[in-house]
């Protein structure tokens, strides 16, 4: 991995031109281990792939991380390893009248997280925004 990874992913995402994004329909990765609203994109599907570009993975962390063509926009709503299946099910009940519909919005600005390690959680690292 390129030790400038994350000034390269800000290059990488300020040289982007701002895109709308569609969202509606939830559903779940996995034996209902996530939790996601499906996003339709064209660019964001683009810009993933330049993204991914920077780490340069191998071919089994392409399959492992479900990258590149393996790879499907989601905005993650929650995740069985900190919640029960139980409480997803009924995170779902509740939201899913919300998504009957598709939605659509722009984006003008990507936020990067960083993982801690220790406590495995994700915390914002910058909001970088985009060409407009």
């Amino acid at each position: 991995m390129p030790v400038n990874w994350m000034s390269e992913c800000k290059r990488k995402i300020e040289g982007f031109r701002s895109f709308s994004v569609s969202v509606g329909e939830l559903r779940y990765f996995g034996d209902k281990d996530v939790l996601y609203i499906g996003a339709h994109s064209p660019e964001l599907t683009e810009l993933h792939r330049k993204l991914v570009a920077v780490f340069e993975p191998t071919e089994e962390q392409t399959k492992r991380c479900f990258e590149l063509n393996l790879y499907i926009p989601h905005i993650t709503v929650a995740k069985k390893s900190s919640l029960s299946e139980e409480i997803l099910e009924e995170m779902e009940r509740t939201l899913s009248p919300h998504f009957r519909d598709r939605e659509t919005f722009d984006v003008h600005e990507i936020r990067l997280y960083a993982r801690d390690d220790q406590d495995k959680t994700f915390q914002k690292y910058e909001d970088i925004q985009m060409t407009r």
